[in-house]
């Protein structure tokens, strides 16, 4: 019998999998359990209940790219010699986040806040993760404050949650399954990103 915490943990996979086909409100224990390959009762054992287990995957399925993201730019960009091959960083790591492929972890954050509303638990598990991604987004911006290329004005997880709605608002876009304008879209949004990051003249 596998581990305790590794089937907690792949019912919580299993869970997000089945969330992206169906959405939250069809999700059925029984079809996590089949998936894990567990009877429904035995999910009890994890879970205190459908919706326990709806708001720890809605929580895990916010932070699919977000932290990865966020650790990646933070990274490379405190290595950063000079102000072009800073805002180069930074556009690049606007053009993962916008990334058409990535339009099923975007949608996933915006149905995971919707989620949360109305779950503090699911709520706590988001501000944790999104404060991660803003902790390690600002150490990147501190870094190029200090050499000029950066604002100071504003505090920096005001710009990083600016920054995540902004790029997360491309699901709008994508509600058109053509997606008319994309590039446009993908292109202003670098634009306005990087003039609001920029020191006021």
């Amino acid at each position: 019998m596998p581990p305790r915490s590794n089937t907690r943990q792949r019912l919580i996979d299993a869970a997000i999998v089945i969330m992206d086909d169906v959405g939250p409100a069809r999700l059925r224990l029984r079809d996590v359990a089949e998936a894990v390959g567990i009877k429904e009762p035995s999910v009890y054992k994890f879970f205190e209940n459908r919706d326990a287990l709806i708001a720890e995957a809605g929580a895990k399925r916010y932070a699919r790219g977000v932290v990865e993201i966020a650790e990646r730019f933070s990274h490379v960009a405190k290595q950063a010699n000079t102000r072009t091959e800073f805002y180069a960083l930074v556009q690049k790591a606007v053009a993962a986040s916008t990334d058409p492929e990535r339009v099923e972890d975007r949608a996933g954050r915006v149905v995971a806040i919707a989620m949360a509303l109305s779950r503090p638990e699911m709520a706590k598990k988001i501000r944790d993760v999104q404060a991660l991604a803003n902790k390690q987004v600002g150490e990147a911006l501190a870094y190029g404050a200090e050499r000029g290329w950066v604002r100071t004005d504003v505090p920096f997880d005001v710009l990083v949650f600016w920054i995540t709605a902004v790029m997360s608002s491309r699901v709008y876009l994508e509600l058109d399954p053509k997606m008319p304008h994309a590039d446009q879209w993908d292109g202003f949004t670098a634009q306005a990103i990087m003039s609001v990051l920029a020191p006021p003249k």
